[in-house]
């Protein structure tokens, strides 16, 4: 049974990779769908010259990223993590 609080963690990672990039985490990704792109479970990080945000930024959302919905993080470990950030 799917925990819909893992699936809100998911759609925040979401959410984050694309503030940071401008586009969805699998737009990235040379052919093929969304759905294959999801199940690949490879996610794409531009290199950290192109971005402007942290490595513990990145940290955060790959930790919201995880395919297994076992191993992603809770949204509690992910405010922790970016309240660290902001201290």
């Amino acid at each position: 049974k799917m925990d819909p609080k893992k699936c809100d963690v998911w759609s925040l990672g979401c959410v984050l990779y694309a503030m940071e990039f401008g586009l969805s985490p699998f737009e990235m990704q040379e052919g093929g769908n969304v759905k294959m792109s999801v199940l690949s479970g490879r996610i794409p990080f531009p290199s950290s010259s192109s971005s402007r945000f942290s490595a513990e930024y990145n940290s955060i959302v790959k930790k919201a990223l995880r395919i297994d919905p076992s191993k992603r993080s809770s949204l509690k470990s992910l405010i922790r993590d970016a309240s660290s950030l902001l201290s």
